[in-house]
């Protein structure tokens, strides 16, 4: 089970519901975000003509995949037991 940093679980109150929400929220703000980015990133990077660029935007979608990728372990990290609903 995933260790957790915030405990709410036995708070009920608006602030820990918001909290909550929150997290769902930016979970699905983060795999839209990086869905999109990347592939804007990997259209242009096959789109240019000089090969700096395609190796420059090539590195900017993966970085993105990747800090999207921790993103996602920090709001995973941060939930009860890997969900967001409760």
């Amino acid at each position: 089970m995933a260790r957790r940093l915030y405990d709410i679980s036995q708070v009920n109150n608006a602030w820990a519901h918001m909290w909550r929400g929150m997290r769902a929220y930016g979970v699905a703000i983060t795999v839209i975000w990086a869905l999109s980015a990347t592939s804007v990133l990997a259209v242009f990077a096959v789109a240019v003509t000089t090969w700096w660029l395609h190796v420059v935007l090539g590195v900017g979608a993966v970085l993105e995949l990747a800090f999207s990728a921790l993103t996602l372990a920090f709001l995973i990290r941060t939930s009860n037991a890997g969900r967001f609903d409760t």
